[in-house]
């Protein structure tokens, strides 16, 4: 994910993540939203729509809890 981020904000391009949240635990969830903490994609998405659940309230608030606002 982090080479992915680099090679786009080196070309200028902008760069967004998407997690599957539906599949994922909460602890899965916040290693993923420390790890782009980290890396500082332009864009973070919790669920395609495709997965058997779409966003949840809860996994947001989690996520933004721990990126912030950027």
């Amino acid at each position: 994910m982090k080479q992915m981020v680099d090679i786009c904000h080196k070309y200028h391009v902008l760069c967004k993540v998407i997690f599957e949240n539906c599949y994922l635990t909460k602890e899965e969830i916040k290693k993923l939203a420390e790890i782009a903490k980290e890396i500082k994609p332009d864009f973070i998405k919790i669920s395609t729509g495709f997965g058997p659940s779409g966003a949840k309230v809860e996994d947001i608030k989690l996520m933004k809890s721990i990126v912030g606002t950027t």
